[in-house]
């Protein structure tokens, strides 16, 4: 129902992780251009397919022009392989959770932990950090499992926990920096300070064993300079007002969690209301006896770090190591609850989880049914835009902008933020679409990987020309810029084409001299 990686912004980051997925495989010491997540761990993964798949079916030496040529089919190929890692890391957190426990109920129940989200649903078929960090919450989650079900700890066997946890959040912080408030988890159910600084001292060093190919004075300047404005800033990526906290934007990101996420906002209630209970005098003892109490705390405070932290930059795909984290709460606040009220769970003492649950999936289902059909409408509609371009104006010059479903532009956006090899991979897209120019939106830029007099004369000489976008209010700086680069204040445009999902393809010409 999503359709090609390409369409409209989808593009942004799979591209992007793509051909920075390609330095790496290429094993010569290009690095990555890419850092802003880290999202290194993706990179790697990618590069590890990318290197596997070419090598068995072409020529080495042929490595980044067969990507460029077939980037589609790399990129389902390194999907399916996270998908499968996350299927696996499934299968293990089952396995353990049936042996740690000795009960196949809350086994199964623990292995719904990434269907109760349609964030999820929709990030995990991507190209980006979102697969790995789902990855990474159910690994760690098979950890706490078998650490708060065991009983007798010996010191050997706590370390070997220790250093399971460093690995594990290592590797989500070099995915994603919003991996971060899981950190609490361990931090919460370790017991002793020293061991609390050995899996700090894990965790820093996987950490960076990963962002090693991202690793130089530029990158790193780059990437705290990135989080500075993240916490100093408002706007999206820092780029708005100087403010701490953006108490305006509160209110609007609390509607839109709760209107496409109201799993996550009652999944969170009844998790808060079970941890207030620990501070009721008749229920305190009985709580803090509970194997699940740390684990309930934990959760909570993940969740609430999460959610603070999220709110100011908020985009729904934000919270996803907070919307994974509900099963898990649930399955805490279940455990109290057999205990503290035993007389209504005599029978089972899951029997108020699976109700919860069935509810739970009963509203998730409808409102995924809702996403497909939203997705689909969406590809149709990209769909058109291209095919009326093909129809149209396959013989003119086409100047594609950010949102336009485009594999070409799709292209030029993940060369744009590859580092080292930029301008060897613009090279290549000059070959391969020498009829196809670029603008970007940020940098108001005109550019088909070409000199200034190249463009300004072939636009001209034209006579006309396509201008695909999928943002309408970009237009009028093109066409400033345009007025510039070619010196010529006599251009006409006119829409001739909107797409059900908001594309638009303008008709660009200049009249004669």
């Amino acid at each position: 129902s999503r359709g090609e990686f390409f369409l409209t912004n989808r593009c942004d980051p799979s591209y992007v992780y793509l051909l920075n997925s390609l330095n790496l495989s290429r094993m010569n010491g290009l690095g990555v251009g890419h850092i802003d997540h880290p999202g290194t761990t993706v990179q790697e993964a990618g590069a590890a397919v990318i290197y596997f798949l070419q090598s068995e079916t072409n020529d080495k030496n042929d490595i980044t022009a067969d990507v460029f040529s077939h980037p589609e089919f790399y990129l389902s190929k390194i999907n399916f392989f996270l998908v499968v890692l996350n299927s696996i890391a499934l299968f293990v957190l089952g396995f353990v959770s049936l042996n740690k426990l000795n009960d196949i109920r809350p086994a199964l129940v623990l292995q719904l932990m990434p269907f109760f989200s349609i964030s999820v649903y929709t990030w995990i078929i991507n190209v980006s950090p979102e697969p790995l960090l789902v990855f990474a919450v159910i690994l760690l989650f098979t950890i706490v499992i078998s650490h708060t079900s065991d009983k007798l700890l010996k010191t050997k066997k706590i370390i070997s926990y220790v250093i399971l946890y460093g690995l594990i959040c290592g590797f989500g912080l070099a995915t994603k920096i919003s991996f971060f408030p899981l950190l609490i988890i361990p931090l919460i159910l370790i017991k002793r300070i020293s061991f609390k600084l050995l899996f700090c001292l894990v965790t820093l060093i996987v950490f960076f064993i990963f962002v090693y190919p991202a690793i130089s004075p530029e990158h790193l300047y780059r990437f705290l300079n990135w989080i500075r404005k993240l916490v100093a800033f408002s706007g999206k990526y820092g780029t708005g007002e100087k403010n701490f906290i953006d108490i305006a934007g509160i209110p609007k990101s609390f509607v839109s969690i709760f209107t496409n996420e109201p799993v996550f906002v009652f999944s969170y209630i009844l998790i808060f209301i079970a941890f207030l209970l620990q501070f009721i005098k008749r229920f305190r003892l009985k709580i803090k006896s509970n194997r699940c109490h740390k684990l309930l705390n934990a959760v909570f405070l993940a969740m609430t770090i999460q959610i603070i932290i999220v709110i100011k930059h908020f985009e729904l795909h934000y919270l996803i190591p907070g919307y994974l984290l509900i099963v898990a709460g649930l399955f805490a606040v279940n455990s109290i609850a057999a205990e503290l009220f035993p007389r209504y769970l005599n029978r089972s003492k899951y029997i108020y989880l699976y109700i919860i649950l069935i509810i739970f999936s009963i509203l998730q289902c409808s409102m995924f049914v809702k996403t497909i059909s939203e997705y689909s409408s969406s590809r149709n509609a990209s769909h058109d835009a291209i095919d009326y371009i093909n129809k149209n104006y396959k013989q003119n010059i086409i100047v594609n902008s950010y949102g336009s479903s485009s594999e070409e532009f799709a292209l030029y956006l993940g060369a744009t933020l590859c580092g080292i090899p930029k301008y060897e991979y613009y090279s290549m897209l000059k070959k391969m679409f020498p009829k196809n120019y670029y603008y970007d939106k940020w940098s108001e830029n005109l550019e088909n990987i070409d000199n200034i007099n190249n463009v300004k004369n072939n636009i001209i000489n034209s006579g006309r020309f396509v201008f695909h976008s999928g943002d309408e209010t970009v237009v009028n700086d093109f066409l400033e810029l345009l007025r510039k680069v070619t010196e010529r204040p006599d251009i006409n445009y006119k829409k001739v084409f909107t797409a059900a999902d908001g594309e638009c393809i303008y008709e660009f010409t200049f009249f004669p001299n």
